[in-house]
């Protein structure tokens, strides 16, 4: 990461992956303005991730607290819409209340994203180049 190439860590589960990359990269994406993309494929894998990152950030000289992290997960995990939160629906079901929901305008937090679409196409831009 230093040298500004891709870097990737493979290892069993339990050897200690996450703090370690976290510990290791931690200065260098601070010092360098690394980005720093963390994928998982479950939402406890993703849990863990941000829970290890306030961990680390606890033992960490100040100028690393400036580092966060942001953790994407489905609608139906991240929708606002306390209707849809109070289905505790399965994905498919989320997608087709969210649709319906969009389709009647009755989402003011769709309507919101709508109007900030530039500024999320730019963050996206930045986390996935």
């Amino acid at each position: 990461m230093r040298q500004g190439k891709n870097t990737l860590l493979v290892a069993p589960n339990g050897t200690g992956k996450t703090v370690i990359a976290l510990n290791a990269l931690l200065p260098v994406i601070y010092d360098h303005r690394i980005k720093f993309v963390y994928l998982c494929r479950t939402h406890a894998q993703s849990y863990r991730i941000v829970r290890e990152l306030l961990k680390v950030q606890k033992t960490v000289p100040d100028e690393f607290k400036k580092i966060t992290g942001l953790s994407l997960r489905g609608r139906n995990e991240m929708c606002l819409k306390y209707a849809l939160q109070r289905l505790k629906a399965t994905p498919s079901e989320a997608i087709t209340a969210c649709k319906t929901f969009r389709k009647i305008n009755g989402c003011k937090n769709y309507e919101r994203t709508k109007q900030y679409r530039d500024d999320l196409d730019d963050i996206f831009a930045m986390l996935c180049p």
